[in-house]
């Protein structure tokens, strides 16, 4: 009888391990395997869905004064364990990590913890969890790395069990738990990121060494021991998770010449009841025609004290498209959208000429007409200028027209003899302007009166031997 009772125990023993090597606890996560993700050698910061919009983050080098602080306390904890599966191990003083042979196997603390007014889409910078580990198995163990999975579902304190705790499927590496008696630390970034960026916070639940060869338990205290000694998470989290927005201060014009002026600005933003880091910088971007390559502007990033920059391109004709974002000082840039303003080079001035005069001129009113060509922005106004030649008279360029869109005018007033002079010179609509030229466009002689004019003498010379020596013809003409 004794026989059979131990091969019975043996028996159960047994299936009591294949259960749990099986991992039959849980309907939506696995009990565990038997051994736990290695924990990273270094965590890098989750920077996913940060915010509203999806943008660049850039890091900074002194975050400090706008990093906020909160203390999380734990709202309830408790553990689970395989060898017991229907029992709840809520509101005690204690719950264990890891393995214990022959008892509890594989145990599990789980944890849930109020986020105390942290923003949504609060950047996390960091999130240690503080746990206060008395007792150790075996008391000269070694270090324990632990991993966490966020639980899925609803539990309570004095309900949860390994069959009914729900669980992520995945891990996440929270470092290790050292064999000494004291406070543990754990990074629960990444984890409580998720919670902030909106997915569901019920809690996490830990795993430890889980190896089935030994007891590899830790025993830590809970909220219920009292003394100081609850678990808790001490966060430092950014609530500006807004980027700037950069504006134009004002559009580029149609046209400009080879050198120009950009300008811009921009103003941060951060969450309701968060207060805006304040702007950092700019970066400013251009690119030739509506299909090249951005290239960085200048000096690419701009620091606030300067919103405007000098630009100089020569490529007469080319189309110069510029963009600009933001940059806050907690690194939150925005995405660069499409050209912000462009313009068109227009680098040289508009050519003119004026239709001829006749050589004479026989009123002292008469018409001067002009013309002015510009391939890329056109022609815009002109300036015309004349000069009288004639005795007495000053010989100066004096201005007759000053931009003026007209391309004729009836000058009036002519004095009798005098030979007038024109010239002219255009402005386009980049602003261009040509030079008057050293010679003149145009000229006439103004000629009020008739003249008569006496032909030639044939013979010019009358000679004694001549067939008429006393009289001769003359021929005259007039006009």
């Amino acid at each position: 009888m004794r026989n059979t009772c131990l091969c019975l125990l043996h028996a159960l023993l047994v299936f009591a391990l294949v259960l749990s090597a099986l991992g039959l606890a849980s309907p939506v996560a696995r009990a565990q395997d038997a051994t736990p993700d290695a924990p990273p050698d270094g965590l890098l910061p989750d920077r996913s869905d940060q915010a509203e919009e999806v943008f660049e983050i850039e890091p900074m080098p002194d975050l400090s004064p706008w990093v906020k602080r909160a203390r999380l306390s734990v709202t309830q904890d408790a553990y689970i364990a395989s060898g017991r599966p229907d029992a709840n191990l809520g509101g005690l003083q204690h719950m264990n990590l890891g393995y214990q042979l022959g008892g509890e196997q594989a145990v599990r603390p789980v944890m849930q913890f109020d986020l105390n007014g942290i923003p949504s889409k609060a950047r996390v910078q960091s999130a240690r969890l503080y746990l206060y580990q008395y007792q150790m198995t075996p008391a000269d163990g070694s270090t324990t790395g632990v991993v966490g999975r966020k639980m899925v579902a609803p539990w309570g304190e004095h309900s949860i069990t390994w069959h009914n705790a729900r669980y992520d499927g995945g891990s996440t590496g929270l470092g290790s738990v050292t064999p000494a008696i004291g406070w543990q630390v754990l990074d629960l970034h990444s984890i409580l990121q998720s919670w902030v960026n909106g997915q569901a916070n019920y809690g996490v639940v830990l795993t430890g060494n889980e190896v089935a060869s030994a007891t590899h338990m830790r025993s830590l205290r809970t909220r219920e021991a009292g003394g100081g000694t609850a678990p808790y998470v001490d966060v430092e989290y950014i609530c500006d998770t807004k980027t700037p927005l950069s504006n134009v201060v004002h559009p580029l014009p149609a046209y400009s010449k080879a050198t120009f002026t950009v300008a811009w600005s921009g103003d941060d933003r951060a969450p309701s009841h968060c207060t805006p880091s304040g702007l950092h910088s700019f970066d400013l971007e251009y690119r030739v025609g509506s299909s090249g390559t951005w290239h960085k502007l200048n000096k690419g990033r701009y620091p606030v004290a300067q919103m405007s920059d000098t630009v100089h391109h020569g490529g007469d004709g080319e189309t110069i498209y510029i963009r600009w974002r933001g940059l806050d000082n907690v690194g939150n840039k925005e995405n660069y959208g499409d050209a912000e303003t462009r313009t068109t080079i227009d680098s040289l001035p508009p050519h003119t000429a004026m239709t001829p005069l006749p050589p004479f001129t026989t009123a002292t009113s008469f018409t001067i007409q002009w013309s002015g060509t510009d391939p890329v922005s056109g022609v815009a106004d002109f300036d015309v200028e004349y000069r009288l030649l004639m005795p007495g008279a000053d010989s100066s360029w004096m201005r007759l027209l000053t931009g003026v869109a007209e391309t004729s005018h009836l000058f009036t007033g002519a004095a009798e003899g005098g030979i007038y002079e024109f010239r002219t010179r255009a402005r386009d609509n980049a602003g261009n302007e040509g030079a008057f030229p050293e010679t003149a466009q145009a000229s006439t002689t103004i000629d009020l009166n008739p003249h008569a004019i006496v032909d030639p003498f044939n013979p010019p010379i009358l000679k004694p031997t001549a067939p008429a020596t006393e009289t001769f013809t003359v021929h005259w003409t007039g006009y």
